[in-house]
């Protein structure tokens, strides 16, 4: 008796064609999912007429998308704190609590964010690692008020972490922090930010 089965023979470069589609589909979906926070930090660094000072603040979160390039960060005013050299630790405190509520208002606006894009996003190859120096577009939200901001960054693929690094400058008129007239022109008129995190898969 003839089986059914005699006709269906044995394909070996067909079961290795079948599995090789099966891991790159695989694989499309991994890369396609979003990488989320690990660790992050966010440097402030203010003139002021007694020298710089530097609040840090590492409660945020973050998200980017390799397939669309999409890049959000939010972060609570809250969190952020000064550490400035050789001050003393009251003075940092002081200095936190009128950062965080007058200058801030963070009973009005608990969070400043951003949601943009990487617009360089083919030079980035998630898969290899490497250092890739890209651009960014997007908004920033500080105190309710949204810009426009394009700064540049590097994201370092390894060990399957994306390291992202960036520094620019907000000026702070732009957001309609309330600065002291006796103190416009050469206290908080700018601030420099930098953000270094890491975010995995």
């Amino acid at each position: 008796m003839k089986s059914i089965y005699s006709n269906q023979v044995f394909q070996p470069k067909k079961l290795l064609f079948l599995m090789s589609i099966c891991i790159i589909i695989c694989s499309a979906k991994v890369l396609a999912g979003p990488y989320q926070l690990s660790y992050g930090n966010i440097t402030l660094t203010l003139p002021s007429p007694i020298g710089k000072l530097i609040a840090v603040n590492q409660q945020m979160t973050a998200r980017l998308d390799p397939a669309t390039g999409d890049l959000q960060f939010q972060v609570s005013v809250n969190d952020f704190n000064f550490v400035t050299p050789n001050y003393p630790e009251h003075i940092n405190a002081s200095t936190t609590t009128r950062f965080q509520e007058y200058y801030m208002d963070n009973r009005h606006f608990p969070n400043a964010q951003f949601k943009g894009a990487l617009v360089s996003l083919k030079k980035v190859d998630f898969t290899k690692e490497g250092v890739y120096a890209v651009g960014i577009k997007g908004k920033i939200t500080v105190r309710g008020v949204s810009q426009d901001i394009a700064p540049e960054a590097t994201i370092e693929v390894k060990n399957g972490h994306l390291y992202v690094r960036s520094s620019f400058v907000l000026r702070v008129t732009d957001y309609k922090v309330p600065v002291p007239e006796v103190l416009r022109g050469i206290f908080f008129k700018e601030v420099q930010v930098a953000v270094d995190c890491v975010l995995k898969p």
